[in-house]
């Protein structure tokens, strides 16, 4: 499907076919905050270059997936006894035809507030349907990794455990990878600092609450690409999360561009954090935008702070207009813990085996 998909793109753009308008997101309201000029035109070629369209490529990946979940899970099941195999393999096929025509999980949580939401509810039955047949194979694993273990004691734990962990590890990270792209969402914020460049908290949706404690600048001597004017600015962000934990971190702005170039406005920045593509244009050698990454069990949160305007308003005579705003956006991936988790769980199960010696191995009555 991958494969299809760059074949698709490189035929495309060599070919000179027009990019559909439902592929540029922001270059509507890019346009509108733009110029007439060569800067405008080159925005325009960036959108129109063709790419892979991860929304087609998830389709064609999806189906195959909820067939391995099913095939996986009935052939473990069926490793306990025949009938155990078809009456799992039932259920698993009733709930999700019954997720998939009357929504699932995903579908009744999904609230539409992601980038690009637009197109992933089209995948929400497809995503349930395949989060139970994940959970189907999952489960069929442990089951036979159970069984084996008690029938033959040590001997099948120690040929079983591995491969269940396996299968159920490449499980948890396929399925946590798509809930985590499918559901994420976002926030944006427009802060206005004090002199000493600190803000009041803000609350955010998420249940989050943070302010900018302190923003300090230098030259951009690290070592990286320099140009006249480069700039370096560590922001200290505090944020409060729902639970009443409390974090601090820094994000990183470095710009090697000269102050005029380098600030284009507090929506332009917006899209700049939201959208790569736009990202990628703007983008110039000596440019990184580096956020505060908060890691948790049940979601990984970023926070995207942009202190471009203080940049400009700190190198300018006259700031006009009024205050500088720093512009911030909250983005949040659930479930991506599962992916890391089911990495491990995978990687362990792997050692395991590599690592088991090569008579237990062979005892053949736990092997599938």
């Amino acid at each position: 499907a991958a494969l299809a998909q760059l074949a698709f793109a490189f035929g495309a753009q060599a070919g000179g076919l027009p990019r559909p308008e439902e592929y540029k997101p922001f270059l509507a309201m890019l346009v509108n905050l733009m110029p007439n000029g060569g800067e405008l035109d080159a925005l325009r070629r960036a959108f129109d270059q063709w790419d892979v369209d991860g929304y087609v490529l998830a389709r064609l990946l999806l189906a195959p997936l909820v067939v391995l979940g099913g095939v996986g899970g009935w052939y473990f099941f069926r490793r306990l006894s025949k009938r155990a195999g078809w009456v799992s393999l039932a259920l698993a096929a009733a709930l999700a035809g019954l997720g998939t025509g009357f929504g699932g999980a995903l579908t009744r949580s999904y609230a539409g507030a992601g980038i690009l939401s637009q197109n992933i509810v089209a995948l929400l039955p497809l995503l349930d349907a395949s989060l139970v047949a994940g959970a189907y194979l999952a489960a069929g694993c442990v089951a036979w990794a159970a069984a084996s273990g008690y029938r033959l004691g040590w001997k099948g734990v120690s040929a079983s455990a591995p491969l269940a962990a396996i299968h159920a590890g490449v499980a948890l990270m396929l399925w946590g990878g798509l809930m985590a792209t499918a559901l994420n969402t976002y926030s944006q914020h427009e802060l206005v600092p004090e002199a000493a460049g600190s803000t009041g908290w803000v609350k955010d949706r998420h249940g989050y609450t943070f302010r900018l404690a302190d923003v300090r600048f230098g030259e951009a001597d690290d070592g990286g690409r320099r140009g006249e004017g480069g700039v370096r600015a560590l922001t200290t962000v505090e944020v409060r999360g729902a639970r009443g934990e409390i974090m601090d971190g820094q994000t990183l702005y470095r710009d090697s561009r000269s102050p005029p170039e380098r600030y284009d406005g507090p929506m332009r920045q917006v899209c700049e954090l939201l959208d790569y593509r736009y990202a990628r244009h703007v983008t110039t050698p000596g440019y990184l935008l580096d956020p505060l990454i908060d890691h948790g069990w049940g979601r990984s949160v970023q926070f995207w702070i942009s202190p471009a305007a203080l940049a400009e308003a700190a190198e300018s005579a006259s700031a006009a207009g009024g205050p500088p705003v720093v512009v911030a956006v909250v983005k949040v991936f659930p479930f991506v813990s599962l992916l890391w988790s089911g990495l491990v769980l995978a990687g362990l199960g792997g050692a395991w085996l590599a690592l088991l010696p090569r008579r237990a191995a062979a005892g053949g009555a736990a092997r599938p």
